[in-house]
């Protein structure tokens, strides 16, 4: 019997390796959107620290002993 343009037959093993891998690739693909999702919120806490209020702001202070740069 003829299979239709761009399919494949599979037997049970090869059918029962795609299924694996396919659950492999969502789990990896799981992983990655938690990686960006945690990247993307630390974009924004960075963001916040250096552009947000005044109030909100990172200042940074002099360190004891060190001299002062006059412009």
């Amino acid at each position: 019997m003829p299979t239709p343009e761009g399919y494949v037959i599979l037997n049970a093993e090869e059918y029962a390796a795609v299924l694996r891998d396919k659950e492999v690739l969502e789990s990896e693909r799981m992983d990655w959107e938690s990686e960006k999702q945690r990247l993307k919120d630390q974009i924004a806490e960075l963001q916040r620290l250096l552009f947000g209020a005044q109030s909100e702001r990172f200042v940074p202070t002099a360190t004891p002993g060190q001299l002062l740069l006059e412009l």
